[in-house]
């Protein structure tokens, strides 16, 4: 069984959260991931969990997430933002710059939690920082999975 979710990486020069969540979903879209009526229930998923709290962890990390039944496993699509947003209601007020969208399915995926729990430590340990020093989803891969850290 895979327990390891895909990431796929992008740069975007969104100016804002509504504008990255788009963006993501329709790249999410693009893809077949969604099918665009898809795109809209998961938008609204992930509006009204905003409205209950922002998905931000600090230091320029927003986790916009949600649940679907249109997606058996989990699909990450990690955002390195050219022009940080201000309007998420970051929790220490810094914007936003770095954003992992986590789409999972309706049940639990076995497995998946060491992914998740390594991810939050990279970030925790200076991944963000790493990561705004790309240019490209080759150089944001390539960080994101560099061996020396093991990868997400």
């Amino acid at each position: 069984m895979k327990t390891t979710p895909t990431v796929e990486t992008l740069v975007l020069r969104t100016s804002d959260r509504s504008g990255t969540i788009e963006a993501l979903l329709a790249r999410l879209v693009e893809e077949g991931t969604l099918t665009l009526s898809d795109a809209v229930e998961v938008r609204e998923k992930m509006d009204r969990r905003h409205a209950m709290g922002p998905p931000t962890l600090g230091k320029g990390l927003a986790v916009p997430h949600a649940r679907h039944g249109s997606v058996s496993d989990y699909v990450i699509r990690l955002a390195l933002l050219k022009r940080p947003n201000t309007d998420w209601d970051a929790i220490d007020g810094e914007p936003i710059d770095i954003v992992l969208l986590v789409l999972g399915p309706m049940e639990t995926v076995r497995g998946q939690l060491p992914f998740f729990e390594r991810l939050y430590h990279r970030f925790a340990n200076g991944l963000g920082e790493r990561l705004r020093q790309c240019a490209t989803t080759e150089e944001l891969d390539r960080v994101l999975w560099d061996e020396d850290d093991r990868g997400p």
